[in-house]
């Protein structure tokens, strides 16, 4: 009787003692980080020279001689990102100008409308151009790039007075 739980005992002991892996440490470095993003977005209008943007969602590549390193950062839907940004003032009608802080970068772009309740619709463009509505009011603004090395979406809110 008193072998029926000695068997039971031992094989937990075995199991756990032989099944402990080791979780390998991955440190970064901010630097190092920083390195592997997307360009910054610089959104500019005749009237500001800096609309207030967040990046988004993506997923970013950087090649080196002996490896690739890859970012990937998941985010919540613009929709929801934009309850925590600070609308930009700006009068009906007026372009906004799309473009990033390394001068070589040419996208292709894509351009969302989002609405409070998560529907989007696509806003066509004109040569990295947003001309934004006549109708007053509050907008939800997403651009998707592609690049080589990856993907990347900003997220900015107009408030058209």
């Amino acid at each position: 009787m008193r072998e029926n739980w000695l068997f039971p005992l031992l094989l937990f002991i075995f199991v756990t003692g032989c099944s402990t892996q080791q979780t390998p440490q991955v440190s970064a470095d901010s630097k190092t980080i920083q390195s592997i993003m997307p360009p910054q977005i610089l959104l500019q209008t005749k009237e500001h020279s800096s609309l207030h943007s967040v990046l988004g969602s993506y997923e970013w590549s950087k090649e080196d001689q002996s490896s690739e390193q890859t970012v990937r950062m998941d985010n919540e839907p613009p929709h929801i990102l934009a309850k925590d940004l600070k609308p930009t003032m700006i009068e009906r009608g007026k372009v906004v100008t799309i473009r990033f802080n390394d001068s070589e970068s040419k996208p292709s772009l894509n351009v969302h409308l989002w609405g409070e309740d998560g529907e989007k619709e696509e806003v066509s463009i004109n040569e990295s151009k947003l001309t934004l509505p006549e109708k007053k009011g509050q907008y939800i603004y997403e651009i998707t790039c592609e690049w080589p090395q990856g993907n990347a979406s900003y997220i900015f809110v107009a408030e058209i007075k």
